[in-house]
């Protein structure tokens, strides 16, 4: 990490990174950036914490401090490591299967629902995908997550089914407005970040009312209850939180009902 530091990153993408292998172990490791306004690197390790404790498949992050500068390290689950030999799982991104250009992407052309309806035909557990997904989504609006675009979805490939890959890149986006729009179509009102809109086409996630209404319930009361706290553990600074509770955590413009 050190090195990282001091002589520059080897992966792209928006904010620095590098890959490391520690203890037979890959990580990516992915430091702030000069343009930070926020602790993004403490935001996002409190968002995957906290995404985990609300049940959601994310991939496994540590913090670091080299040369006293934050640091989060992702463990990349598309390595397989045994005694003998590492191998690559194949992984194909959201953006890749629905058919979609970079520019298509950064226009809001993806949809949760057209993903879905992928897993439904090509998963090789659709109730579980679907539900996961599904809760992903959610949990996506609850935080503030508007950079939820098809290049942070994927999925494995064995040649036959597809499995979703663990949860990555979920991080609030710190906004001063409170409503807001999700990268990709997530309902009947598009891409609007409101629940209301989420749970409004849940039958294509394969999830009833009931269902869909549940998995919301529960992420509510953990986001609610937890995030702060959370948050403050990964260092984020009080100023932070304060700005993150205005308008961008739980913000009340989700909770609106849509006419």
């Amino acid at each position: 990490l050190d090195a990282a530091l001091n002589h520059g990153t080897s992966v792209g993408g928006a904010r620095p990174k590098a890959l490391l292998n520690e203890a037979g172990d890959y990580w990516i490791a992915k430091f702030a950036s000069s343009k930070d306004t926020w602790d993004m690197v403490g935001i996002e390790h409190g968002s995957m914490t906290l995404a985990r404790m609300a049940g959601l498949d994310v991939a496994e992050t540590q913090l670091a401090s080299p040369l006293n500068k934050k640091v989060i390290l992702v463990k990349r689950f598309d390595r397989v490591v045994s005694e003998t030999s590492v191998y690559r799982r194949h992984m194909i991104s959201a953006m890749t299967l629905l058919n979609l250009d970079e520019y298509e992407v950064r226009r809001g052309y993806s949809s949760y629902l057209d993903l879905a309806d992928l897993l439904r035909k090509y998963a090789r557990n659709f109730r579980d995908d679907g539900a996961e997904l599904f809760g992903r989504m959610v949990f996506n609006i609850l935080i503030g997550n508007t950079d939820d675009h098809a290049r942070n979805h994927a999925c494995f490939w064995d040649g036959e089914f597809l499995d979703l890959t663990p949860a990555y890149d979920v991080c609030p986006q710190p906004r001063a407005g409170l409503s807001a729009d999700q990268a990709m179509e997530i309902g009947e009102w598009g891409r609007k970040s409101n629940l209301q809109n989420a749970i409004s086409d849940c039958e294509r996630f394969g999830l009833v009312v009931d269902e869909a209404d549940e998995i919301m319930r529960e992420m509510v009361k953990v986001v609610e209850g937890n995030w702060r706290q959370v948050f403050a553990d990964a260092g984020v600074p009080d100023g932070h939180l304060d700005f993150l509770s205005t308008s961008t955590i739980a913000s009340e413009s989700v909770f609106y009902e849509l006419e």
